[in-house]
């Protein structure tokens, strides 16, 4: 009886085996060519079962004892064997892609833009120079820009930040990298240490940097600088924010260097 045999030896098979994956399907083979208990089927028929085995010399293609091939242990890594590549390639595929999308985000604000505006701060207008430069690092990009304020004593008050920031599993959200971890990997500063908390973000034409920061008593101040690709150049407009309250904004068009 090596029917039987063969069933009883599968349902006995350590439940650790990356067999068991596909046990169901062996069960299934049971219903059809055999009883759960594991009797054979001629034994059913004798007893008025209504599940007869094939003769011993029926073809192979019998569909209750091909099915029961068909989730036999070999089958199972042959499958593994064939499904584990193609997830592998279409993983690839997708993150090639991921990549691709990623540089065409930001390479098309890449270049040197700089422009000036006349800030008026009650009776007194003074004029700032605002410059900025955007450049791509691989998979990453870097925003460095500068401002000098002309006070109306002749005196400058200048003021320069340099930015990396990485991609993150968020398609057009990008995080600083303004400082490393204990494994050395790049990541944001902390707020709750008095820290500025960078963020990026590129929604269309529109770069957009994000800096929070919270005060002692748990205040916040953001500082957003949206900056617009239009014909020539870029729109820059600066927003401060204290608690909500839109304390400061300056617009100015900034000319791209050739």
């Amino acid at each position: 009886m090596a029917y039987t045999k063969r069933a009883k030896n599968h349902n006995t098979r350590n439940d650790n085996s990356l067999d068991n994956v596909f046990r169901c399907k062996s069960r299934t083979a049971n219903f059809i060519g055999g009883s759960s208990s594991g009797r054979t089927a001629d034994s059913d028929s004798a007893d008025g079962g209504s599940n007869p085995s094939p003769p011993a010399n029926y073809p192979h293609n019998f569909a209750p004892y091909s099915r029961f091939m068909r989730g036999g242990r070999h089958s199972s890594r042959v499958k593994l064997a064939l499904i584990l590549p193609i997830q592998l390639l279409v993983g690839t595929i997708a993150l090639l892609f991921s990549m691709a999308s990623t540089a065409v985000d930001f390479d098309q604000f890449t270049g040197s833009y700089s422009g000036s505006v006349d800030i008026e701060t009650g009776d007194k207008i003074s004029r700032r120079d605002m410059s900025v430069n955007i450049a791509a690092a691989g998979d990453s990009f870097q925003v460095t820009w500068k401002s000098v304020i002309h006070k109306s004593d002749g005196r400058l008050k200048q003021k320069e930040y340099t930015i990396r920031f990485l991609p993150t599993q968020r398609d057009g959200i990008y995080s600083s990298a303004m400082t490393v971890n204990v494994f050395g990997n790049p990541i944001p500063l902390n707020p709750l240490k008095g820290e500025p908390y960078v963020w990026g973000r590129i929604v269309g034409n529109t770069l957009t940097v994000y800096s929070l920061f919270i005060d002692n008593s748990g205040g916040y101040e953001m500082q957003e600088y949206h900056r617009t690709l239009v014909e020539g150049g870029m729109d820059l407009e600066y927003q401060r924010i204290w608690n909500g309250e839109k304390l400061k904004t300056i617009r100015a068009f900034l000319q791209k260097d050739q």
